[in-house]
């Protein structure tokens, strides 16, 4: 292995055992309120006393915030499953209905019902593989960045427009 693949992976392997570390002593979502007792519990073995540390870090507050996490996921699959429908229907109605609770009101005024069609062969085109095609029609519509990249659909989105622009490969 050359110095640079040397190093790469033991910066990997450190931001990794970082990460591990960090969660494992109560990190994260859960915060540190008992990063003591969990750290002493873990240097003495004590399973026990680990349990009853992590136990303590467990609120109703932290509890209600990760139901609202999953049902703001799940509302984001179920819209981004109707945009989906629409547009392989090429019903604009239906799209700008789920697209704003996706995208909210900017999506919609760069997509109008006037340039809908071409915004279906942009999405038709990206399905098929058509980069080319895709390329064009997203400097027609005017977005940025084009439907993978860092403009509208980009990385806001987790890096595609919620799932509707598959990145290359996937």
């Amino acid at each position: 292995m050359n110095k640079m693949t040397t190093g790469m992976t033991a910066l990997i392997i450190g931001l990794v055992a970082t990460t591990g570390v960090a969660f494992a002593f109560g990190g994260g979502f859960f915060g540190n309120e008992n990063r003591e007792a969990i750290e002493n519990a873990i240097e003495a073995n004590d399973y026990n006393a680990w349990k009853e540390a992590m136990i303590e870090t467990l609120t109703e507050e932290k509890f209600n915030k990760l139901v609202e996490m999953y049902q703001n996921r799940k509302t984001a699959e179920q819209n981004r499953q109707l945009v989906e429908q629409a547009l392989e229907e090429g019903n604009y109605e239906a799209w700008k209905a789920a697209i704003e609770n996706l995208e909210g009101p900017r999506m919609t005024e760069l997509i109008t019902e006037e340039n809908f069609d071409t915004f279906v062969q942009l999405y038709e085109a990206k399905m098929a593989g058509d980069y080319e095609t895709v390329k064009q029609l997203s400097e027609e519509l005017g977005l940025e960045g084009g439907p993978c990249g860092h403009g509208m659909f980009g990385r806001r989105m987790g890096g595609r427009m919620g799932g509707l622009f598959p990145l290359e490969g996937e």
